[in-house]
């Protein structure tokens, strides 16, 4: 794990803050100029989602308390708002459930049932093969590498 910090902040669509300290979420000074080096976003951290029938703003920026990143991104952490799934953007073709092959098709399922299989395949390789024999990857936050980075 690489364990890259950042901080999200998710406000109603629509509503802004204030210039002074006390009216923002970052807690800045925005009446003037920020160092070279400050809190800034830029457009790739920031997206609108919908949650309860409410859209909201949500912005994925780089912790400066993070020991790890040090208040920097990388190109992927730097895109993290846009991986959020938004039914009118990239992500809208996104899975909204799990799905299982039973035969040859695809099917629905719910999340008990996908977890529950996932569980039952991994004992039957622990009780019956060896430990190295189980691989899993995930879809990482936006990586040239399948995931496999």
């Amino acid at each position: 794990l690489v364990g890259c910090g950042y901080q999200v902040y998710k406000w109603p669509y629509g509503r802004e803050g204030g210039q002074k300290p006390e009216q923002n979420a970052l807690g800045l000074d925005l009446s003037k100029p920020q160092g070279t080096y400050g809190t800034w976003a830029s457009p790739n951290m920031v997206n609108v989602v919908e949650e309860n029938g409410r859209k909201y703003n949500v912005m994925v920026i780089p912790d400066h308390d993070c020991v790890v990143n040090g208040g920097l991104n990388s190109v992927r952490g730097g895109l993290l708002a846009s991986t959020l799934f938004t039914a009118n953007g990239d992500t809208s073709d996104r899975l909204k459930q799990p799905k299982v092959y039973r035969g040859r098709k695809l099917y629905d399922t719910s999340w008990d049932e996908a977890t529950t299989l996932i569980a039952k395949v991994i004992k039957r390789v622990l009780d019956n093969d060896n430990p190295n024999d189980i691989a899993m990857t995930t879809f990482d936050h936006g990586g040239g590498g399948g995931g496999f980075e």
